[in-house]
């Protein structure tokens, strides 16, 4: 059995210095790996650029040699083809709304510059092979990371913004930017009392990765190992695989080849651990279901590999969530890690106090601390229904968990 993967990306990239743009690069790049499947043995070969299909495939068919084990099978009789279309941005639409925002920040904050890169991207991914498998993707979207200065602070930033999209509004871009700096020029007190933290889901789903890792519950070393089945959460927090392209902005399939059931997908259901992620090869080794979570580079062998994961949002919004409490909201927690037994604990760079609508001022540095299980359990309040434009455009976390001054 042969089998090809290719990788195209299509990317104009600016490149941000003191509210201005420095430079501007445009890049294409191709990348081809090919794969040999013979007698639960894989070789591999690739390259950059165009190349040479049958050589590509002659020097895979010489890599069986190595015995690299590789005991499933390539995927058959699959055949998908999805192409996001609806980014209509030009590399002349992204300078143009980079230099708006650039200019009309620097005229609102002039104390303010604003660094980084703004990225526009068209990514290809295909694999196809003898066994009628045949899998196409294509996106087209936007990526800002606009970094915030503030003019004689000694950090790299002070605060941040950042878009990932498929379409740019400058304006409302220029409007969260504005907010962003002008609540951190705004300093608040600690609350004296306790209030939810909020947070974007992804700075706590990290340990899920980890720890629903079907080769670490194989190896029973992972830190659920004795709960698989079980009630452990609040029951209304559920996690899944992100399979919506338009969401995630990544393919349906793993590089296996895997498009997993819509079942199969959920991690987490109601507060009970459903079952741990794998690939085609774990899931064989230890009797998992595969979840389609092989990784790797285009000219390596497919490895299980964390999945994106989405907490499954609520039906309230962010303010609805706080239920008429201000809440602090953590933009910058660097240096924080869960423990082997599930301690989250973290320093917090930024934080800012917020109503649920509107950021109100910038609080001082602490620290926050708190238990997995309380954490997604006893204190979990919720995922907002609504996105909020100002930090990413993401739905945010919300929960209870101690936080103490510097």
């Amino acid at each position: 059995m042969r089998e090809k993967i290719t990788e195209i990306l299509q990317q104009t990239s600016l490149s941000l210095g003191q509210s201005e743009i420095k430079a501007v690069r445009r890049k294409i790049s191709k990348r081809t790996g090919c794969r040999v499947y013979n007698d639960y043995n894989i070789g591999i070969s690739g390259a950059i650029g165009e190349a040479d299909e049958e050589e590509l495939y002659a020097k895979a068919e010489k890599n069986l040699s190595y015995k690299i084990n590789y005991p499933v099978e390539a995927t058959k009789n699959k055949k998908v083809s999805i192409n996001l279309d609806e980014c209509k941005l030009s590399d002349n639409d992204l300078f143009e709304a980079v230099e708006k925002i650039l200019r009309k920040t620097a005229e609102r904050h002039s104390n303010f510059t604003v660094n980084h890169k703004a990225n526009l991207n068209t990514v290809e991914l295909s694999i196809e092979n003898e066994g009628q498998t045949k899998l196409f993707h294509r996106d087209k979207f936007a990526e800002l990371g606009l970094l915030l200065k503030k003019r004689g602070s000694s950090d790299i930033l002070d605060t941040a913004f950042s878009y990932v999209g498929r379409n740019i509004n400058s304006d409302k871009i220029i409007e969260s930017v504005s907010e962003l700096i002008t609540a951190f020029d705004r300093e608040e007190q600690l609350p004296g009392e306790a209030l939810p933290i909020i947070l974007h889901d992804k700075e706590l789903t990290k340990i899920f990765q980890k720890d629903l890792n079907g080769k670490l519950f194989g190896n029973k070393a992972s830190l659920f190992q004795e709960q698989l089945g079980m009630n452990v959460f609040n029951e209304k927090f559920s996690l899944k695989i992100a399979t919506d392209p338009r969401e995630s902005f990544m393919p349906i399939f793993d590089s296996e080849g895997t498009i997993p059931e819509e079942g199969l997908t959920w991690l987490i259901r109601d507060g009970k651990i459903i079952r741990p992620y794998a690939d085609k090869r774990t899931a064989k080794m230890y009797d998992y279901e595969n979840t389609g979570c092989a990784g790797g580079s285009y000219d390596s062998v497919p490895t299980l590999t964390a999945p994106h994961l989405e907490i499954i949002p609520g039906k309230q919004s962010l303010k609805s969530l706080l239920n008429g409490k201000n809440g602090i909201l953590i933009m910058i927690a660097g240096g924080g890690d869960f423990t082997p037994d599930g301690i989250y604990a973290s320093p917090v760079q930024l934080a800012y106090l917020t109503d649920g609508e509107r950021l109100l001022g910038r609080l001082p540095h602490f620290t926050v601390k708190g238990s997995i299980y309380d954490i997604f359990g006893k204190d979990f309040i919720g995922l907002s229904s609504d996105k909020h434009f100002t930090v990413g455009n993401e739905r945010l976390f919300v929960t209870n968990m101690e936080i103490k001054a510097l």
